[in-house]
């Protein structure tokens, strides 16, 4: 791996940062019925530059896996983007904190064919 050690030591914290303190985390989700969904990156290639470039992945409730998006570390260490990176890891390293959904508890919606 062709990576400075400022952006290395960025990554390190990113990671020591999420409650998993790997490369992955979950978010509250209104859209899910878990009430979260789950979220996971995986770097990329080598840049000449020495930046770390990587792609995120969300899980959905069938185990498919989705790409929705990426994350680029500076040579310098700075984070540039970072799709749904968690609050947790967005303020060590300097990024604006993200607003999250206010999850609602999973209700029971009766039908017809209750008994």
């Amino acid at each position: 791996m062709k990576y400075t050690k400022k952006a290395w030591v960025t990554l390190e914290k990113i990671m020591a940062a999420l409650p998993s303190k790997s490369n992955y985390w979950q978010i509250p989700s209104n859209d899910d019925m878990r009430g979260y969904k789950d979220y996971h990156f995986e770097l990329g290639n080598d840049n000449p530059d020495g930046s770390i470039t990587g792609s995120v992945y969300v899980s959905t409730l069938m185990s498919h896996v989705k790409r929705i998006g990426g994350f680029r570390i500076e040579p310098d260490g700075e984070v540039t983007t970072f799709t749904d990176l968690p609050n947790s890891a967005r303020i060590v390293v300097g990024l604006k904190p993200l607003k999250y959904p206010v999850v609602k508890p999973y209700e029971h919606i009766p039908s017809d064919d209750d008994d």
